[in-house]
């Protein structure tokens, strides 16, 4: 069975949001852009080389730990997304040989060059390293087992677009268990795909989304939130599936369980208020704009600009 992961928190909850509200406003430094409500970060230049492969790396941020909570194995697949210098795929490539191999990711000609050079190195031959786009991490068709980052996702010009790029490859086997027979009859806990892993259910959640399957994104967040009732992140894919397949009184019912699991959820707040906007009751959103004028103000802001130009 396909295993795809991303770090444990961005799997269970950011993921499916950072691919729904993807938008743009401009920002007075900086790149000049916001995702979200997030300035985002300039790329570290290649020419900060040095910087990456500082002594005293390990010591400040213990990537030894980061490793071995990656639970990696000899055969598996690998991707580093923004790769740099190569100073965590290097640590992965024994790890994963002999028949694994780790893609090392970076948008950068010269990083990708020195990154070569390290392939060459003895021990160091099963890492491929791969000219990324600023939206595309360009990863062969084939899956792979794990993906991940480490300081890189602020500095993303396109987030939506370069993690829906990191799903891509598994994607087509995803779709292949979206309508199976037995995925639609059997029970979260009966059906042997969904067994041993939430990944599966959160794969499937990400590709309907990226394919904007809105009603059987819905069908399917509707058996994860039975399956796993205090999961925050199923009833906000519930609440944006309903939202936009305009099952408007759905998504609210969705995003208020969502608020009552976490009233500081910023997104519950916004999806909510977004779905009050829809049904006309502006005492919701009124509500939604005062709780995200404290939790989030640009969030805030887009809620305002929405509600008005509705």
């Amino acid at each position: 069975m396909l295993y795809f992961r991303l770090t444990r928190v961005l799997a269970s909850v950011a993921l499916p949001f950072l691919l729904a509200w993807g938008g743009w406003s401009c920002a007075n430094d900086g790149i000049a852009k916001t995702y979200m409500g997030r300035e985002i970060a300039p790329v570290t230049g290649w020419q900060g080389a040095a910087w990456l492969e500082r002594r005293e790396r390990e010591r400040e941020e213990r990537s030894d730990v980061l490793i071995a909570e990656l639970g990696l194995k000899p055969g598996m697949v690998v991707a580093d997304i923004g790769a740099g210098t190569g100073y965590h795929a290097r640590q992965i490539a024994p790890l994963v040989a002999p028949a694994g191999r780790v893609y090392a990711v970076d948008v950068q000609p010269e990083m990708v060059r020195f990154l070569t050079d390290v392939s060459k190195q003895p021990g160091f031959g099963n890492i491929e390293p791969i000219l990324g786009g600023v939206d595309d991490v360009k990863l062969p068709a084939s899956t792979v087992d794990l993906a991940f980052m480490v300081d890189v996702y602020h500095e993303l010009e396109y987030p939506h677009e370069v993690l829906a790029s990191i799903i891509r490859g598994p994607v087509a086997w995803i779709k292949k268990e979206i309508d199976r027979p037995s995925a639609k009859n059997d029970s979260m806990e009966g059906n042997a795909f969904w067994e041993g892993s939430r990944q599966p259910c959160f794969l499937k959640a990400v590709a309907l989304e990226v394919d904007n399957q809105w009603q059987k994104l819905a069908a399917l967040a509707q058996r994860w939130t039975k399956a796993e009732p205090q999961n925050i992140g199923a009833w906000l894919a519930l609440g944006k599936a309903h939202l936009d397949a305009r099952e408007h009184p759905a998504a609210i019912d969705a995003y208020q369980h969502a608020v009552k699991l976490n009233a500081d959820n910023a997104n519950a707040w916004y999806g909510l208020g977004l779905s009050y906007i829809a049904t006309g009751e502006k005492d919701g959103v009124a509500k939604a704009q005062e709780k995200l004028a404290l939790l989030d103000p640009r969030l805030a802001e887009e809620l305002s600009n929405t509600a008005k130009g509705g």
